[in-house]
């Protein structure tokens, strides 16, 4: 991308780059929003929902919008789980060790921001329990 974005659910991506070039109006939108890219191609599909996962293997968040940095989406996988006997990052590809990890949800306390730390999550577990 270059540079960083925000990212909304519902949106299609269009170009208008050409148009604002040749003093033309802008391109309309064919969905609600409109955001628009710079590869001058029109849009070729539109974003039915954004996803967020805080914690490596654990189900996330839905979102309205998102910050997409050069890094990827700001705060997805900003925390994992550690093995303690091993040190190993805990994966949802050992499910025979972790069977309820994928039945995690892991939400940010509050909205990451650029350029501080990440804040803390709240992990409820599949009994509805939440840490």
């Amino acid at each position: 991308m270059g540079r960083t974005d925000c990212v909304r659910a519902n949106e299609s991506t269009q170009a208008n780059d050409d148009h604002a070039r040749h003093d033309m109006p802008p391109a309309k939108a064919p969905s609600r929003g409109g955001y628009m890219t710079s590869n001058s191609k029109p849009a070729v599909g539109t974003i039915a929902a954004l996803w967020r996962f805080p914690v490596k293997s654990m189900i996330g968040e839905q979102l309205q919008e998102m910050d997409v940095t050069d890094a990827g989406v700001l705060g997805d996988r900003a925390y994992a789980l550690i093995e303690a006997d091993t040190g190993k990052v805990v994966s949802a590809k050992s499910i025979k060790l972790f069977p309820d990890l994928l039945r995690c949800k892991a939400e940010f306390v509050e909205a990451p921001m650029r350029g501080s730390e990440m804040p803390p999550v709240r992990v409820t577990l599949p009994t509805g329990l939440s840490v």
